[in-house]
């Protein structure tokens, strides 16, 4: 699934929390993160977070994940509709 552009809610495991906690990004108490998602590939999810700096763009690996959670409604038609 397609999940490119979309708002979505990523399940962390506790070392991927410490990550993004290295990386200065504040995170909600809960394993969720709400996340406006740029682009996966191989290597993982690639989200756009607001630091105290700025906005950037930041690599989730998929170790680090343990679930993403889209509203179903959500999804985007990629391609050309009939």
């Amino acid at each position: 699934m397609r999940v490119s552009g979309q708002t979505v809610t990523i399940i962390l495991s506790d070392q991927g929390r410490r990550v993004l906690q290295l990386a200065a990004v504040t995170l909600p108490e809960s394993p969720a993160l709400l996340a406006n998602v740029r682009d996966t590939d191989d290597l993982g999810i690639w989200i756009n977070l607001t630091r105290e700096d700025g906005e950037h763009i930041f690599l989730i690996r998929w170790e680090y994940v343990l679930s993403v959670d889209l509203v179903a409604g959500e999804t985007k038609t990629v391609g050309l509709r009939p």
